[in-house]
């Protein structure tokens, strides 16, 4: 289905709708598959590899936005108020990132958006602490754009070579595993915790 759309016309605008969608919405649609598929048609010749990663990245960017300005006017209430309804995150992780969020600061915003689950819901975080809006822009499409040039890469290399694209997917997943195992373990740490209380 994705590769029909963003084979089409008017592929970019599609890619940044569907994009702007994820930074909104977080679960859906999956971004993941939408940038190995792009990487893959990056592969084939029929889109550009720097339009994919800057519009997938500002389109991620805007949705983000849109969260962010959620969290800064509606409060940690309303989205308290939404995982009542759907329980897609425990109130305590939602806890748990803003309390490192005012202890960490901005660099935590960033490494939170290339990290799930916590880039789904990150920014309603960061806006409920009203970071600086420029700040929150650059450091956004930043994150965004690192997760949009790993995934499109994946996708060009599996276009190009399956044999590629097993060597650098392992990588990724190695890198990516032993990264967020640190990550998680500070995330859970009893400092974090004592926190929390």
């Amino acid at each position: 289905m994705y590769e029909s759309l963003l084979a089409s016309s008017g592929s970019y605008i599609i890619l940044f709708l569907l994009m702007a969608a994820v930074g909104i919405l977080g679960v859906f649609p999956p971004s993941k598959i939408i940038y190995v598929v792009s990487g893959f048609l990056v592969s084939m010749g029929s889109l550009a590899l720097t339009p994919v990663l800057l519009v997938g990245a500002f389109g991620h960017t805007i949705g983000n936005w849109v969260q962010y300005e959620i969290g800064r006017y509606k409060g940690y209430g309303f989205l308290e108020k939404i995982l009542d309804k759907y329980p897609l995150f425990s109130i305590k992780e939602i806890k748990k990132v803003q309390v490192v969020f005012q202890k960490k600061g901005a660099w935590f915003f960033f490494v939170g958006k290339i990290l799930d689950p916590i880039k789904l819901f990150i920014s309603f975080c960061v806006g409920f602490s009203k970071m600086n809006r420029a700040l929150f822009f650059i450091l956004a499409f930043l994150g965004s754009l690192i997760w949009a040039g790993v995934f499109t890469l994946l996708g060009f290399y599996f276009g190009r070579s399956l044999e590629q694209f097993g060597y650098i997917g392992a990588v990724i997943v190695v890198l990516a595993g032993i990264f967020m195992l640190i990550f998680y373990k500070y995330m859970n740490s009893k400092e974090i915790e004592e926190l929390l209380d």
